[in-house]
């Protein structure tokens, strides 16, 4: 195998490597929302709303931080559902779609 071939396949690992992060941090992500949110921790950086703090705290686009509270407020009722993101097997997206439909007796079904 030549250099650029070996290059290659360094990169290719590398990026599948940061992919899977990713979705661990996502999750992570949307359970620390949770837990700031519940406890309205925003409240004590001047900050009216959970919404407020993740534009003007935590810089994310509107559309990012509406749907990261969606989940995090969905995912206290439901902790699998930061499960099923960290371990790759639902899409935030999938996820966002679930959750107006989402119940105690749905819940195990549409997640799998």
């Amino acid at each position: 195998m030549g250099v650029a071939a070996g290059r290659v396949d360094v990169l290719f690992d590398r990026l599948t490597d940061v992919a899977v992060t990713s979705k661990r941090v996502e999750a992570e992500m949307i359970a620390l929302i949770a837990e700031f949110d519940e406890r309205r921790l925003y409240l004590q950086h001047a900050c009216s709303s959970m919404f407020a703090y993740c534009l003007r705290e935590l810089n994310l686009s509107e559309s990012v931080a509406g749907n990261s509270i969606q989940l995090a407020r969905a995912s206290r009722r439901f902790p699998r559902l930061l499960e099923e993101l960290a371990e790759d097997r639902i899409h935030a997206s999938g996820l966002r779609a679930l959750v107006p439909i989402l119940t105690e007796d749905n819940v195990e079904a549409l997640l799998t």
